[in-house]
């Protein structure tokens, strides 16, 4: 094009700049964070205002730091949902920079970020949204431990902090024990060494028995706490999630479940695109995915398991994003963007 004549923009040129200069998974860490605390921010004002009814179903029996965390947020119903909605953004937060560190897709993707906001609230929030929002941040942690320490070998530390967060985590939202059932799992999935296996075991159990033994120190049960654990496992809470009144969190429950079921037939035929070792940390994730899908079943099982399964979801989700082509991986953003903010007013 010689200097003076006009710059003529061809279809296809306009096509690449709407379409291909712009990619859902090509997001900078900024505006992954930014649509994180929006998606967030949105979803806990929709939830203090005008809260669904499946939201608010609660399991009779709470474990025992669940117990004094609920009580609190009851107490500060306010700071309790700020506090909430912050875990949250933490929590998603872990969850994408895991993905950086452990290179678990061919090129860097935050899009985990903005994904995690929208699996773990965008759908339902629990009532006891602080509790759950604790145990997920400690469950995400446990996590990125676990898969730290199967990635560098023989730290000892990180299997230590590992279990400590996932050892925790039923004796705040008892319904997600299955991380503690996939750490176990881990021991197997990732070939861990004697030694390695009794520092992880010692950390699950370092935190059940401290709250046991201050439990005692105060005068109750010594067992007392484990007792409770196990009547909120048992209690039923009313919540089923097929039972669902709410149309369009089926709905939305009904998409997320099909790019997760994409996302993994894709690995799976081209699973060697990565390495080994982030080979099986998505492995490892697709199993904590089922194992979130089946905690559903339980007679505990509340809303909040959202945000738990949100944190495998999460991680596997961006891979059909990566594989399709741009426009259809930005059709189905904007569908999944729809049918978030149609949910804000439609149960």
């Amino acid at each position: 094009m010689k200097n003076g004549d006009f710059p003529f923009v061809s279809a296809r040129d306009f096509h690449y700049i709407c379409i291909m200069r712009y990619s859902v998974v090509r997001q900078t860490p900024v505006s992954a964070l930014v649509t994180l605390v929006t998606v967030v921010a949105v979803a806990f004002v929709r939830f203090a205002n005008a809260p669904f009814g499946d939201e608010m179903l609660l399991s009779p029996a709470a474990p025992v730091l669940g117990a004094y965390v609920d009580a609190w947020q009851s107490a500060h119903p306010v700071w309790g949902i700020v506090l909430s909605a912050l875990l949250t953004v933490l929590t998603g937060v872990v969850v994408g920079r895991m993905t950086i560190l452990f290179s678990l897709y061919p090129t860097h993707c935050f899009f985990s970020i903005p994904l995690y906001g929208f699996v773990a609230c965008g759908i339902f929030i629990a009532a006891d949204s602080l509790a759950v929002a604790v145990a997920a941040y400690l469950a995400a942690l446990g996590v990125r431990y676990v898969c730290g320490a199967y990635v560098r070998g023989m730290d000892l530390s990180k299997l230590l902090y590992a279990g400590v967060c996932i050892g925790l985590v039923p004796l705040f939202y008892v319904s997600a024990s299955f991380v503690a059932v996939m750490a176990l799992a881990a021991i197997a999935m990732f070939g861990f060494s004697l030694r390695e296996i009794v520092v992880l075991l010692f950390g699950l159990l370092l935190g059940p028995a401290v709250v046991c033994y201050v439990t005692w120190f105060a005068g109750g049960d010594f067992t007392a706490p484990l007792v409770s654990l196990w009547e909120a496992l048992a209690a039923d809470s009313g919540y089923s999630l097929l039972g669902s009144d709410s149309v369009v969190a089926l709905a939305a429950a009904g998409l997320l479940a099909f790019v997760m079921v994409c996302s993994t037939a894709m690995f799976l035929a081209d699973k060697h695109s990565v390495g080994v070792k982030p080979r099986g940390i998505l492995v490892y994730n697709m199993a904590a995915f089922i194992a979130a899908c089946a905690s559903f079943l339980l007679p505990s099982a509340s809303v909040g398991l959202f945000a738990f399964a949100a944190i495998p979801a999460a991680i596997i989700m961006p891979i059909m994003f990566m594989r399709v082509h741009e426009s259809l991986s930005l059709a189905l953003y904007i569908s999944m963007v729809l049918v978030f903010f149609l949910h804000l007013f439609v149960q």
